[in-house]
């Protein structure tokens, strides 16, 4: 059944998500005091419970949008 989740922390990038290992994970823009971070948003569909992981540093010589895929998902 759908559900309405209240207090997402963060606004993704997509309103689609990739799901994998029971949890459904969104590129997003996380805004904290003077800057901003890319991060990877996961909730947990079991536990209705959020995660966060930074993205890697990148070269600031390159700059491109980032894209979130998943592998080996056969």
């Amino acid at each position: 059944s759908w559900t309405t989740i209240q207090n997402f922390p963060i606004t993704p990038h997509e309103r689609v998500g990739k799901f994998v290992s029971g949890t459904l994970n969104w590129l997003a823009d996380k805004r904290c005091a003077s800057s901003k971070q890319c991060v990877i948003l996961s909730f947990d569909m079991e536990k209705e419970s959020y995660g966060e992981m930074l993205l890697p540093q990148i070269d600031v010589g390159y700059m491109a949008a980032p894209l979130l895929y998943v592998l080996n998902m056969l």
